[in-house]
Parts: C-alpha cells; sequence; structure tokens
C-alpha cells in the first residue's frame, strides 16, 4: 500500500498520533464537575469502566487513548467552542445552530 502523504504531511500526522494527551478522566471529572455517569455516556463505554479510570487502589485501569481523546475533545467544546473557526464547530457539533 502507498499513499501520497508529503514528508511535512506525515511529520504532521505521527506528531498527531504519538502527542501526549493533556487531560484524563480524573482532571476531566474535577474540571468540568461532572460524574462517572456522564464520562461514560461520553466516552460510550459502562459506568463500571469508568469507576475504574478514577479509582486510586488497586482498582485503577488506565482510559484507552481513544477514551482520553474523546475527553480531551469535549474539553475542548467545553472550553474554546466559541473561538473555534466556524468550519471546525460544525465538524465537531454538526447539529448546532451557528
Amino acid at each position: 500500500m502507498t499513499n501520497n502523504f508529503s514528508s511535512k504531511q506525515r511529520e504532521r500526522i505521527f506528531s498527531f498520533i504519538h502527542a501526549p494527551i493533556q487531560i484524563n478522566p480524573q482532571q476531566f471529572k474535577n474540571k468540568w464537575d461532572v460524574n462517572s455517569e456522564f464520562i461514560a455516556e461520553l466516552c460510550n463505554c459502562d459506568v463500571r469502566t469508568v469507576n475504574r479510570w478514577l479509582a486510586s487502589d488497586r482498582n485503577y485501569t488506565p482510559a484507552l487513548r481513544c477514551h482520553q481523546w474523546e475527553l480531551a475533545l469535549a474539553d475542548l467544546i467545553l472550553e474554546k467552542f466559541e473561538d473555534l473557526p466556524a468550519y471546525l464547530q460544525q465538524l465537531l457539533c454538526p447539529d448546532i445552530e451557528l
């Protein structure tokens, strides 16, 4: 399989793929004062899974990267939505009237 990525495009994609995620489930919960049920709905997973992400004992399990990205995108939408260009607002929240 071949692709038509330029070296700059490839660099951008790999930077995106390997970028550290800036918010974890506990930080999101504290920042937005939400409960485990909200995070579970946001991440399309079970509340018990979220509770394991938030546990501070032997029951702790780290959130998967895909779930962390969902939290990071939700954080972006909650914090910076109005600052985003209209095309990104529409892409992220297509059902919202701009």
